[in-house]
């Protein structure tokens, strides 16, 4: 009798500690974000672009050149201009070379400034290419490819959404 306590107590222990690592998700490594706007900060005088995560509860700025800005600008209006410009002439590359963005990540924090990568597909092969993420994301949105963020810039740079308007 003692023997089959103890073995059913074993298999209650096990079910609870099965159940309870099933429960704790590990958080993803990148969390999907889309561009959700862009500010000025007048303080320090530089655009601000605005990647929101989908649930729209974390937001995270990063502070972009005033070219990028116009090409995001451009991007969020749908406004075609009459010659192609820099960002332009790289998606229409990409396209004729049959090159795919397959998604961009902004992968590090370095001193203040973020590191990017655009991950694209050329026959069947992934490259890595390092990117600033202002570059980066303009192409992620010429190209309709996701744009992830490393969920530990995202924790620690991120800031927190309580309404649509914060940002």
């Amino acid at each position: 009798m003692k023997k089959y306590l103890i073995a059913g107590l074993a298999v209650v222990v096990l079910a609870v500690l099965v159940f309870a690592s099933m429960s704790r998700e590990t958080p993803p490594d990148y969390i999907e974000m889309e561009v959700r706007g862009l500010r000025f900060d007048a303080f320090g005088q530089s655009p601000v672009i605005v990647l929101a995560d989908k649930d729209q509860k974390k937001a995270l700025p990063i502070w972009i050149g005033i070219p990028e800005a116009g090409a995001i600008e451009r991007e969020l209006n749908q406004v075609t201009p009459p010659r192609p410009m820099t960002h332009d002439l790289l998606h229409s590359v990409l396209t004729q070379v049959q090159a795919k963005v397959k998604e961009i990540r902004i992968l590090d924090l370095k001193d203040h400034t973020y590191f990017a990568k655009v991950l694209l597909t050329v026959n069947k092969e992934l490259l890595e290419i390092d990117a600033r993420p202002s570059d980066a994301i303009i192409i992620a949105m010429k190209s309709k490819s996701p744009i992830f963020v490393s969920a530990k810039i995202l924790n620690d740079q991120g800031i927190s959404v309580t309404r649509k308007t914060d940002f």
